[in-house]
């Protein structure tokens, strides 16, 4: 809940949601994998839960710490680009694709086949 995401999913949990929504899945992986060690120390030092009368904001960090977190993720993107896929990251990329509707002869094939 640190960024106020409420629903949290691991790979198997989406990929199980998404084809019981009738949707097949074409590729689902893990990407920004650099930051995992920062929102680990900051989950030890602050812990999870939200602090009454302390409102949560993001703020943009200063420009050489913005600069080096921008070359971190280009460099991800570049690798995932060659074929890397990550272990584990803090976000999950899904590609899916909505199943074509059959035409009418592929149904009655469909039909002619499952009958007999």
């Amino acid at each position: 809940m640190i960024n106020r995401h409420h629903r949290r999913y691991d790979k198997m949990g989406l990929q199980r949601l998404i084809e019981d929504s009738g949707f097949a899945v074409r590729e689902l992986r893990y990407f920004f994998i650099w930051p995992l060690g920062l929102m680990y120390l900051r989950k030890l030092l602050h812990g999870t839960k939200e602090r009454p009368g302390k409102p949560y904001t993001v703020t943009v960090p200063p420009g050489p710490v913005n600069r080096l977190f921008a070359s971190l993720s280009r460099t991800e993107q570049r690798l995932m680009r060659l074929g890397v896929h990550w272990p584990l990251g803090s976000s999950l990329l899904a590609v899916v694709e909505k199943p074509r509707a059959l035409s009418w002869d592929e149904a009655l094939s469909v039909s002619a086949r499952t009958a007999g």
